[in-house]
Protein backbone atom coordinates (compact mmCIF):
# COMPACT_ATOMS: atom_id res chain seq x y z
CA UNK A 1 0.00 0.00 0.00
CA UNK A 2 3.00 2.34 1.14
CA UNK A 3 4.42 1.52 -2.42
CA UNK A 4 1.10 2.52 -4.27
CA UNK A 5 0.46 5.30 -2.56
CA UNK A 6 4.20 6.84 -3.09
CA UNK A 7 3.96 6.38 -6.79
CA UNK A 8 0.25 7.48 -7.03
CA UNK A 9 1.84 10.86 -6.05
CA UNK A 10 4.55 10.95 -8.61
CA UNK A 11 2.80 9.11 -11.53
CA UNK A 12 3.48 10.62 -14.41
CA UNK A 13 7.00 11.67 -13.45
CA UNK A 14 7.45 7.87 -13.11
CA UNK A 15 5.57 6.78 -16.31
CA UNK A 16 8.18 9.34 -18.06
CA UNK A 17 11.55 7.94 -16.03
CA UNK A 18 10.19 4.03 -17.04
CA UNK A 19 9.06 4.98 -20.30
CA UNK A 20 12.94 6.49 -21.18
CA UNK A 21 14.81 3.93 -19.20
CA UNK A 22 13.23 1.15 -21.45
CA UNK A 23 15.07 1.50 -24.60
CA UNK A 24 18.56 1.75 -22.86
CA UNK A 25 17.99 -1.17 -20.72
CA UNK A 26 16.40 -3.00 -23.60
CA UNK A 27 20.09 -2.39 -25.49
CA UNK A 28 21.93 -3.85 -22.59
CA UNK A 29 19.67 -6.97 -21.99
CA UNK A 30 19.95 -7.68 -26.54
CA UNK A 31 22.18 -10.60 -26.97
CA UNK A 32 22.78 -12.69 -30.54
CA UNK A 33 20.03 -15.33 -31.01
CA UNK A 34 17.78 -13.99 -28.22
CA UNK A 35 14.06 -14.13 -28.91
CA UNK A 36 13.13 -10.78 -30.07
CA UNK A 37 10.69 -10.19 -27.53
CA UNK A 38 13.43 -11.70 -24.72
CA UNK A 39 15.08 -7.75 -24.30
CA UNK A 40 11.83 -5.89 -23.68
CA UNK A 41 10.29 -8.28 -21.30
CA UNK A 42 14.32 -8.22 -19.41
CA UNK A 43 14.18 -4.61 -19.38
CA UNK A 44 10.53 -4.22 -17.92
CA UNK A 45 11.13 -6.67 -14.90
CA UNK A 46 14.27 -4.82 -14.08
CA UNK A 47 13.09 -1.33 -14.51
CA UNK A 48 9.72 -1.99 -12.39
CA UNK A 49 12.01 -3.20 -9.77
CA UNK A 50 14.68 -0.25 -9.99
CA UNK A 51 12.02 1.88 -9.29
CA UNK A 52 10.77 -0.29 -6.12
CA UNK A 53 14.37 0.11 -4.98
CA UNK A 54 14.27 3.61 -5.42
CA UNK A 55 10.66 3.74 -3.51
CA UNK A 56 12.94 1.56 -0.53
CA UNK A 57 15.66 3.87 -0.11
CA UNK A 58 13.70 7.13 0.13
CA UNK A 59 11.30 5.36 2.90
CA UNK A 60 14.49 4.32 4.52
CA UNK A 61 13.81 0.86 4.06
CA UNK A 62 17.25 0.39 2.49
CA UNK A 63 20.55 1.98 2.73
CA UNK A 64 21.83 3.42 -1.25
CA UNK A 65 24.74 1.08 -0.92
CA UNK A 66 21.52 -2.13 -0.47
CA UNK A 67 20.12 -1.33 -3.26
CA UNK A 68 22.66 -0.86 -5.69
CA UNK A 69 24.04 -3.99 -4.98
CA UNK A 70 20.02 -5.66 -4.83
CA UNK A 71 20.18 -4.11 -8.42
CA UNK A 72 22.71 -5.45 -9.66
CA UNK A 73 22.01 -8.88 -8.93
CA UNK A 74 18.41 -8.68 -9.84
CA UNK A 75 19.75 -7.65 -13.50
CA UNK A 76 22.29 -10.45 -13.01
CA UNK A 77 19.54 -13.13 -12.09
CA UNK A 78 17.31 -11.64 -14.91
CA UNK A 79 20.29 -12.05 -17.31
CA UNK A 80 20.83 -15.47 -16.33
CA UNK A 81 17.00 -16.40 -16.69
CA UNK A 82 17.16 -14.84 -20.39
CA UNK A 83 19.79 -16.87 -21.53
CA UNK A 84 18.07 -20.24 -20.01
CA UNK A 85 15.04 -19.63 -21.96
CA UNK A 86 17.06 -19.01 -24.91
CA UNK A 87 18.59 -22.27 -24.25
CA UNK A 88 15.13 -23.63 -24.14
CA UNK A 89 13.35 -22.03 -26.86
CA UNK A 90 16.84 -23.11 -29.30
CA UNK A 91 16.29 -27.05 -27.71
CA UNK A 92 12.71 -26.61 -28.86
CA UNK A 93 12.75 -24.57 -32.19
CA UNK A 94 11.61 -26.68 -34.96
CA UNK A 95 14.17 -27.24 -37.01
CA UNK A 96 16.26 -27.89 -34.05
CA UNK A 97 14.40 -30.78 -33.34
CA UNK A 98 14.10 -32.00 -36.84
CA UNK A 99 17.55 -32.06 -37.67
CA UNK A 100 18.21 -33.84 -34.34
CA UNK A 101 15.06 -36.22 -35.43
CA UNK A 102 17.15 -37.03 -38.55
CA UNK A 103 20.30 -37.56 -36.52
CA UNK A 104 18.83 -40.02 -33.96
CA UNK A 105 16.58 -41.91 -36.78
CA UNK A 106 20.19 -42.41 -39.05
CA UNK A 107 22.08 -43.59 -35.80
CA UNK A 108 19.31 -45.88 -34.51
CA UNK A 109 19.27 -47.79 -37.69
CA UNK A 110 15.31 -46.49 -38.59
CA UNK A 111 16.44 -44.40 -41.68
CA UNK A 112 19.46 -44.51 -43.81
CA UNK A 113 21.47 -42.14 -46.62
CA UNK A 114 23.13 -43.55 -49.53
CA UNK A 115 25.73 -42.16 -52.19
CA UNK A 116 24.50 -40.68 -55.43
CA UNK A 117 24.50 -44.06 -57.02
CA UNK A 118 22.42 -45.50 -54.19
CA UNK A 119 25.21 -47.61 -52.82
CA UNK A 120 26.88 -47.22 -49.68
CA UNK A 121 28.63 -43.48 -49.03
CA UNK A 122 32.05 -43.16 -48.33
CA UNK A 123 32.37 -42.19 -44.96
CA UNK A 124 30.94 -43.20 -41.98
CA UNK A 125 28.34 -45.33 -42.93
CA UNK A 126 27.18 -46.52 -39.36
CA UNK A 127 26.74 -42.57 -38.63
CA UNK A 128 24.34 -42.71 -41.82
CA UNK A 129 21.98 -45.89 -41.11
CA UNK A 130 24.48 -49.07 -42.68
CA UNK A 131 25.35 -51.88 -40.41
CA UNK A 132 27.49 -54.82 -41.14
CA UNK A 133 25.78 -57.90 -41.38
CA UNK A 134 27.66 -61.62 -42.24
CA UNK A 135 25.80 -62.95 -45.41
CA UNK A 136 27.92 -66.65 -45.92
CA UNK A 137 31.57 -65.88 -45.48
CA UNK A 138 31.38 -62.28 -46.44
CA UNK A 139 30.50 -59.34 -43.97
CA UNK A 140 28.84 -56.78 -45.60
CA UNK A 141 27.42 -53.05 -45.51
CA UNK A 142 23.31 -53.09 -45.44
CA UNK A 143 21.41 -50.01 -45.48
CA UNK A 144 18.47 -50.06 -42.18
CA UNK A 145 15.15 -48.66 -42.09
CA UNK A 146 14.01 -46.09 -45.15
CA UNK A 147 15.87 -43.79 -47.38
CA UNK A 148 15.40 -40.87 -46.33
CA UNK A 149 18.35 -39.13 -48.90
CA UNK A 150 21.71 -38.98 -49.71
CA UNK A 151 25.66 -37.85 -48.66
CA UNK A 152 27.97 -36.76 -51.19
CA UNK A 153 30.87 -35.33 -49.09
CA UNK A 154 29.87 -31.90 -48.03
CA UNK A 155 26.33 -32.13 -49.65
CA UNK A 156 23.34 -33.68 -47.90
CA UNK A 157 20.34 -34.08 -49.55
CA UNK A 158 17.04 -34.96 -47.95
CA UNK A 159 13.75 -36.38 -49.25
CA UNK A 160 11.34 -33.88 -47.60
CA UNK A 161 8.49 -36.29 -47.13
CA UNK A 162 10.25 -39.34 -46.19
CA UNK A 163 12.64 -37.32 -43.68
CA UNK A 164 10.34 -35.23 -42.27
CA UNK A 165 7.93 -38.27 -41.73
CA UNK A 166 10.99 -40.27 -40.44
CA UNK A 167 11.83 -37.48 -38.03
CA UNK A 168 8.26 -37.10 -37.00
CA UNK A 169 7.94 -41.20 -35.81
CA UNK A 170 11.22 -40.60 -33.94
CA UNK A 171 9.35 -38.00 -31.90
CA UNK A 172 5.91 -40.10 -31.37
CA UNK A 173 6.83 -40.21 -27.79
CA UNK A 174 7.80 -36.89 -27.09
CA UNK A 175 5.52 -35.13 -29.44
CA UNK A 176 5.83 -34.42 -32.93
CA UNK A 177 7.33 -31.51 -34.65
CA UNK A 178 4.91 -28.46 -34.02
CA UNK A 179 4.95 -27.37 -37.33
CA UNK A 180 3.97 -28.51 -41.25
CA UNK A 181 6.59 -29.60 -43.36
CA UNK A 182 5.79 -26.46 -45.46
CA UNK A 183 6.71 -24.63 -42.69
CA UNK A 184 9.85 -26.49 -41.49
CA UNK A 185 11.36 -26.15 -45.45
CA UNK A 186 10.49 -22.20 -44.49
CA UNK A 187 12.22 -21.95 -41.54
CA UNK A 188 15.18 -23.81 -42.57
CA UNK A 189 15.53 -21.28 -45.14
CA UNK A 190 15.10 -18.56 -42.96
CA UNK A 191 17.79 -20.11 -40.69
CA UNK A 192 20.22 -19.77 -43.57
CA UNK A 193 20.60 -24.12 -43.05
CA UNK A 194 19.42 -24.44 -46.34
CA UNK A 195 22.47 -24.69 -49.39
CA UNK A 196 20.21 -23.14 -52.30
CA UNK A 197 16.64 -23.31 -53.36
CA UNK A 198 14.46 -22.59 -56.66
CA UNK A 199 14.09 -18.83 -56.98
CA UNK A 200 12.64 -19.40 -59.83
CA UNK A 201 9.53 -21.20 -58.22
CA UNK A 202 9.97 -20.17 -55.63
CA UNK A 203 10.73 -23.30 -53.82
CA UNK A 204 13.05 -24.35 -51.20
CA UNK A 205 13.88 -27.41 -52.23
CA UNK A 206 16.15 -27.96 -55.91
CA UNK A 207 16.28 -30.43 -58.77
CA UNK A 208 19.83 -32.91 -58.26
CA UNK A 209 20.46 -35.68 -60.17
CA UNK A 210 20.58 -38.68 -58.07
CA UNK A 211 20.80 -42.41 -58.69
CA UNK A 212 20.16 -41.81 -62.19
CA UNK A 213 16.83 -39.27 -62.22
CA UNK A 214 16.45 -35.91 -61.06
CA UNK A 215 14.93 -35.59 -57.63
CA UNK A 216 13.44 -32.04 -55.78
CA UNK A 217 15.32 -32.34 -51.96
CA UNK A 218 16.17 -29.98 -49.63
CA UNK A 219 20.42 -29.26 -49.89
CA UNK A 220 22.33 -29.01 -46.43
CA UNK A 221 25.76 -29.23 -45.69
CA UNK A 222 26.73 -32.22 -43.84
CA UNK A 223 28.36 -30.20 -41.06
CA UNK A 224 25.22 -28.70 -40.18
CA UNK A 225 23.57 -31.94 -39.75
CA UNK A 226 26.46 -33.71 -38.54
CA UNK A 227 27.92 -30.81 -36.93
CA UNK A 228 31.29 -33.28 -35.73
CA UNK A 229 31.67 -34.24 -39.79
CA UNK A 230 31.60 -37.70 -41.00
CA UNK A 231 35.23 -39.58 -40.93
CA UNK A 232 36.09 -42.87 -41.15
CA UNK A 233 36.27 -43.70 -44.93
CA UNK A 234 34.35 -46.99 -45.34
CA UNK A 235 36.23 -49.90 -46.76
CA UNK A 236 34.62 -51.11 -50.30
CA UNK A 237 36.36 -54.50 -50.30
CA UNK A 238 36.24 -55.98 -46.79
CA UNK A 239 33.76 -55.53 -45.67
CA UNK A 240 32.23 -55.40 -49.38
CA UNK A 241 28.70 -53.01 -50.14
CA UNK A 242 26.44 -55.64 -50.18
CA UNK A 243 23.28 -55.51 -52.56
CA UNK A 244 20.22 -53.09 -51.89
CA UNK A 245 17.76 -55.68 -52.58
CA UNK A 246 13.66 -55.70 -51.71
CA UNK A 247 14.91 -55.43 -48.04
CA UNK A 248 15.76 -51.77 -48.47
CA UNK A 249 12.66 -49.55 -48.17
CA UNK A 250 13.39 -46.72 -50.21
CA UNK A 251 10.71 -44.32 -49.43
CA UNK A 252 10.47 -42.97 -53.13
CA UNK A 253 13.13 -43.94 -55.46
CA UNK A 254 11.25 -42.33 -58.69
CA UNK A 255 11.10 -38.74 -59.61
CA UNK A 256 9.66 -37.16 -56.34
CA UNK A 257 8.84 -34.03 -58.68
CA UNK A 258 5.01 -33.87 -58.38
CA UNK A 259 4.88 -35.52 -55.12
CA UNK A 260 4.63 -33.87 -51.77
CA UNK A 261 3.30 -34.83 -48.23
CA UNK A 262 -0.73 -34.54 -47.68
CA UNK A 263 -2.04 -31.09 -45.66
CA UNK A 264 -0.52 -32.03 -42.32
CA UNK A 265 3.12 -32.43 -44.10
CA UNK A 266 3.15 -36.38 -43.92
CA UNK A 267 2.39 -39.34 -46.17
CA UNK A 268 0.54 -42.13 -45.57
CA UNK A 269 2.28 -45.50 -45.23
CA UNK A 270 0.55 -46.24 -48.66
CA UNK A 271 2.05 -44.05 -50.87
CA UNK A 272 2.88 -39.70 -51.20
CA UNK A 273 -0.76 -37.58 -52.18
CA UNK A 274 -0.89 -35.64 -54.97
CA UNK A 275 0.74 -31.98 -54.64
CA UNK A 276 -2.24 -30.30 -54.95
CA UNK A 277 -3.23 -31.63 -51.60
CA UNK A 278 -0.59 -29.62 -50.17
CA UNK A 279 -0.79 -26.44 -48.56
CA UNK A 280 0.97 -24.71 -51.05
CA UNK A 281 4.02 -26.38 -52.00
CA UNK A 282 7.84 -26.51 -50.43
Amino acid sequence: AGFLRWMSGQYESLATYFHDRLPELRDEATKEGQHRRTPDIVAQLYGALEIFADFAVEVGALESKEATSLKDGWWSALGEMAEAQEHHQHASEPTAVFIRLVVAALASGEAHLANRAGEIPAYSPEAVGWRKQTIGSDDEWRPQGRRIGWIDGDDLYLIPEASFKTAQRMAQDTGRIPVHLKTLTKRLAERGLLVGRDEKDKRNTIRVELQGARKRVLHLRTDVVFESGLSGRSDHTEPKAGPLGREVKDFDLEDDEDKAPSADGMASESGLHSEKTVRGVV
